[in-house]
């Protein structure tokens, strides 16, 4: 009988020349097989393949503060795993920090897309990927939500939500219906910007449908792209219970 873990695993092979695990879930409660350490999580949103958006602006944001102190404080990254936006900013600042920082432990960088993703459209410097069945950001989001789950159980968890298109919102509600704060970073466009102003107060058009049902949760916090390297550390710290600080 083959080993429900052998079912799961695959080695994937990177062009960065590194092989990591690949989980291959049929469903969602095969995650739970999925051998990892409970730590914090902070799951990226926004990183929307359909919708074009500047990162450049604030690449500075992920690899300067999100990755050294997630790194530093052992929380685990989740994202699209995709070699583009927002993880691939992440998975290089995950390169420059391994490099600049050769012992410790390892936080896991998770990467979240679909099965048949070409191996060489994927992020080379993540740690593990989790291919879910399906096509669309649509399909894998429960699958990002239940190894954030997972992963975090006993812990906490947080989303940071960069730029985004459509899917974005439907991101976000799904963060706060499982009880996970969401951190809005205003200034980086798209669903961002448009969430940040309703939560202030000004009414937005083109918001989407989805927007009462966020605001009536609040579990969104906003803070500027001009002050994020300052306000983050300290909301990360209050939300995920860990130092602001990078050792």
């Amino acid at each position: 009988m083959t080993h429900p873990l052998m079912r799961l695993q695959a080695t994937l092979s990177l062009t960065s020349g590194r092989k990591v695990t690949g989980w291959c879930p049929n469903t969602q409660d095969d995650l739970q097989e999925i051998p990892a350490t409970t730590k914090p999580v902070l799951v990226l949103a926004g990183d929307d393949p359909t919708c074009d958006q500047d990162v450049s602006k604030y690449a500075h944001v992920i690899r300067d503060t999100i990755v050294p102190i997630c790194q530093a404080q052992q929380v685990a990254i989740i994202g699209s795993g995709l070699d583009r936006g927002l993880s691939r900013i992440a998975g290089q600042a995950l390169r420059s920090y391994r490099e600049a920082h050769s012992y410790g432990e390892e936080a896991p960088l998770f990467g979240v897309t679909w099965q048949g993703q070409p191996q060489n459209l994927l992020e080379p410097n993540h740690t593990q990927f989790v291919l879910a069945p399906g096509h669309t950001i649509d399909d894998v989001r429960p699958y990002a939500l239940a190894l954030a789950e997972k992963i975090s159980r006993g812990k906490q968890s947080v989303t940071v939500l960069f730029g985004g298109g459509e899917a974005a919102w439907r991101e976000v509600l799904s963060s706060v219906c499982a009880n996970r704060p969401v951190i809005v970073v205003n200034g980086t466009g798209g669903t961002a910007d448009l969430l940040a102003t309703a939560c202030r107060g000004t009414q937005v058009k083109g918001a989407s449908l989805y927007l009462n049902g966020i605001l009536d949760s609040e579990q969104i916090y906003v803070i500027d792209l001009a002050t994020a390297s300052n306000d983050l550390p300290k909301l990360l710290s209050r939300l995920l219970l860990i130092s602001p600080h990078l050792a």
